[in-house]
């Protein structure tokens, strides 16, 4: 993704001038102009996005050596890098769906996460939760996480335990939405034992807490929000002029 600030037009309005200074101011004067709508959409990107790496995703908007205006080359390109090009789905939008043979998205509980970026290293991250199938087919994971598929076939979600100890996984109104089968896992009948524990034993409220870390879904909406292309186009359009002006007024100063 690029976009290319031409400044014809700017010098087909400058008159009276040396034409050897000519070369020289437009250059200039094209040169901060980049400059300005690069660090416009540095900003943008700042303000609209949460970053993980800040500093690696803003020096993804750049300015090429070979991209920078000459006094035989009235032109500057700015790029997105091609190492944060993951930044160009959200140029136009659309539906984002799973990769890599993975059959959901994972989208964390913004009450829980507060929207923060999930490192590597949280235990809470998806990968580091270990989710696997136990032989009674339920779905479990560390930091005693489960999942579950609520009866109404909804997207499956992933909960932890935050009380007690044993089966009581489960809030009340998480209870009401479940049957029977569903409480071990996605399907399938269970032990009667299982059976007994859950509908004979006492359970307290305080061992019923739970938290929602996840739901699963098989596709999001990607919002349109990197404006990459809008934002430089206006901030180059604003500030040309004046950096024309100013270059020029410079490069006259400055003559020999």
């Amino acid at each position: 993704m690029a976009v290319i600030v031409n400044a014809q037009p700017v010098v087909n309005y400058l008159t009276g001038v040396s034409a050897r200074q000519v070369p020289f101011a437009v250059s200039l004067g094209l040169r901060r102009t980049g400059a300005d709508a690069q660090k416009a959409m540095q900003d943008h990107l700042k303000e609209s996005f949460r970053l993980r790496r800040d500093s690696f995703n803003l020096r993804g908007i750049k300015i090429n050596k070979g991209d920078q205006p000459t006094k035989t080359n009235w032109r500057v390109v700015i790029t997105l890098d091609p190492r944060t090009d993951y930044l160009q789905k959200f140029e136009e939008g659309g539906i984002k769906q799973p990769v890599g043979g993975r059959k959901y998205l994972w989208i964390p509980n913004d009450k829980v996460f507060h929207g923060r970026i999930i490192s590597a290293s949280d235990p809470r991250r998806p990968k580091n939760l270990n989710m696997h199938r136990d032989s009674h087919g339920r779905v479990l994971g560390d930091q005693r996480t489960f999942m579950i598929m609520p009866k109404n076939r909804q997207d499956p979600i992933v909960l932890q335990r935050t009380g007690g100890s044993g089966h009581s996984g489960f809030t009340e109104s998480s209870l009401k939405k479940l049957s029977l089968d569903n409480f071990g896992g996605f399907k399938g009948e269970h032990s009667k034992v299982e059976r007994r524990t859950l509908t004979k034993r006492k359970v307290r409220q305080q061992d019923l807490a739970v938290v929602k870390l996840y739901t699963l879904k098989a596709r999001v909406s990607v919002p349109v929000k990197l404006e990459f292309v809008d934002t430089i186009t206006k901030t180059a359009q604003k500030v040309a002029p004046g950096r024309m002006t100013e270059a020029m007024i410079e490069a006259l100063r400055t003559a020999r």
